[in-house]
């Protein structure tokens, strides 16, 4: 990502890795122990989230890029937040793009976004449509939906065991 035209890009420790790593307010990593400054890219996840390996007496640990930007810029993770992206871009890790939140905010967001899995699909694993007819949104759960024919044929299998 490159840093925006605006503003000139700010950079700030690593927490944790002071002196060894720099992260700037445009999500890149640099490392800062060499003789010349070295960006680090990192690796993408499956998900499309940006994970990076920073070294500390010779051990390694994976974070992930968007972490370390809100560690640095926001401070530590509040208790039971989770790192969220505004634009629903995971590997956009610029601090302007992201979040501290709860577990819900950044689901609803996954769903908003369209990246949600079962949020996208279109049918059932039956292969029957999830319309306004075929589509049952559960009583105690208002966020999880049914296929109805689905519901109706596993209904006709119970009464038949039970019948025989």
């Amino acid at each position: 990502m490159q840093p925006t035209q605006n503003a000139p890009e700010q950079w700030r420790a690593v927490v944790g890795h002071e002196g060894r790593y720099e992260i700037s307010d445009q999500g890149r990593l640099r490392s800062i122990r060499r003789t010349s400054q070295l960006l680090i890219k990192g690796t993408q996840t499956h998900w499309g989230h940006t994970s990076v390996k920073l070294y500390r007496q010779g051990k390694c640990t994976r974070t992930f890029l968007h972490a370390v930007v809100l560690e640095a810029f926001v401070g530590p993770r509040p208790h039971g937040m989770e790192s969220c992206h505004n634009n629903g871009n995971p590997a956009d890790n610029r601090l302007t793009n992201l979040r501290w939140d709860t577990k819900s905010a950044n689901i609803k967001d996954v769903v908003k976004h369209g990246n949600h899995n079962y949020a996208r699909r279109t049918h059932c694993r039956h292969g029957h449509a999830y319309d306004d007819q075929n589509t049952m949104i559960c009583p105690s759960d208002p966020n999880h939906r049914r296929c109805r024919a689905c519901l109706k044929a596993a209904r006709k299998i119970k009464a038949a065991r039970k019948a025989s």
